[in-house]
């Protein structure tokens, strides 16, 4: 189901319970409450980009447990509930670029080990939970550039994990995000993924040095 540019605030009400995709981006949606898709259980695809969401209850995605692809794009979200993902373990594609998080809980990477593409691009992230980072076992494609990275000593492990990402030797491993992964989500909501991701450019160091 598309429903974008309707000027909507709320997740509509009344859907069809057999409803596989739901694309809700551009709207002033600005908050999602618990349970926000009980009447569409059997959700594949779930984007949320680009409106106004500022809060998500820890309990919004209970009963989407066949959710493969998140896009919370392009919101104003400062930080996300350990729980919220907790019921999902199909999650194969998350974008969470273009908000404004700090950071990640640790325990959150439970729910992503069969996460394969993760974009993290434009927050303002300073450092990465090592715990979070070593359950992303799956994980072939990373966007984190735009971050204003902490240049200490707890940033070391973000470097080390990256350098193990890397070392893995998967051609192309960022190749494709732009080239029809997701056809029909909203044209060029992840342009610039690609070009200089620059993981941690405020702190001297990115592919070149790794």
């Amino acid at each position: 189901r598309r429903l974008p540019r309707r000027g909507l605030y709320d997740i509509p009400r009344h859907l069809q319970p057999d409803t596989l995709e739901l694309h809700l981006q551009d709207n002033r949606i600005r908050g999602l409450v618990s349970m926000a898709f009980r009447d569409t259980p059997l959700l594949r695809v779930l984007d949320l980009s680009n409106n106004s969401i500022t809060s998500v209850s820890p309990s919004t995605l209970l009963g989407l447990r066949g959710l493969q692809r998140l896009s919370l794009a392009s919101n104003a979200l400062r930080e996300l509930d350990r729980r919220l993902l907790g019921p999902i373990r199909s999650l194969s594609h998350l974008d969470l670029s273009h908000n404004s998080l700090t950071g990640l809980p640790g325990a959150m990477g439970e729910s992503l080990r069969n996460l394969s593409q993760l974009g993290l691009a434009h927050n303002r992230l300073q450092r990465l939970d090592k715990s979070l980072l070593e359950n992303l076992e799956g994980l072939g494609h990373l966007s984190l550039k735009g971050n204003p990275w902490r240049c200490d000593c707890q940033v070391i492990g973000l470097k080390l994990w990256l350098e193990t990402f890397l070392f893995r030797g998967e051609d192309g491993w960022m190749d494709g995000w732009t080239d029809g992964w997701m056809d029909g989500w909203t044209d060029g909501w992840m342009d610039g993924w690609k070009d200089g991701w620059g993981p941690v450019e405020s702190c001297g160091w990115g592919l070149s040095s790794l």
